[in-house]
């Protein structure tokens, strides 16, 4: 009886098992859109606006200055009007083509000085309610000072209707 007991044990902990794997989950990554007609006038825009200066956070009509580190800001822009909204600067906003694009910016307060956006990717899984932002970084800077800077990030994505985005960072050697 024992024997029976303990092989329906491991039948079960193996149908579990199987059950919760990830087979069925489907990953999709997808990395800021650099072309046509229109982008170098966006990246210019985001280029200059959003500086490396902690105290330059003044692109977001709702930051405070902060220097709080591992704060985040992240923006998920789906319309001009939603990108006038969060903008506190008086430049001439770029010509985005929100039926086709969305926008995602943002900062965070990073403890070093000198670090650098090299790389972003945005993942849809399945499993996921929410997509995931990850956002690659490498210090450009030889020593490692004890202050604190402002990562900015942006990037144009595919149109997409979520509302909220999870940001990773990732550090590069």
């Amino acid at each position: 009886m024992k024997k029976v007991f303990l092989v329906l044990s491991l039948l079960l902990s193996l149908g579990m098992f199987y059950a919760c794997s990830n087979e069925d989950e489907t990953v999709n990554v997808y990395v800021p859109i650099e072309e046509g007609e229109d982008y170098a006038a966006i990246a210019n825009f985001f280029n200059l606006e959003l500086s490396s200066d902690i105290y330059s956070q003044g692109f977001f009509v709702d930051s405070q200055n902060s220097t709080n580190v591992g704060e985040e800001v992240c923006k998920i822009i789906n319309s001009r009007k939603e990108l006038k909204d969060i903008y506190s600067g008086d430049k001439d906003l770029p010509e985005i083509d929100f039926t086709k694009y969305t926008l995602i910016v943002g900062y965070i307060i990073m403890p070093d000085l000198g670090n650098n956006c090299v790389r972003q990717e945005l993942v849809y899984t399945t499993t996921n309610s929410s997509p995931v932002l990850n956002l690659y970084v490498k210090n450009e800077n030889e020593y490692k000072p004890t202050v604190i800077s402002t990562l900015y990030f942006w990037g144009l994505y595919p149109k997409m209707q979520h509302s909220k985005i999870s940001v990773t960072i990732h550090k590069e050697l």
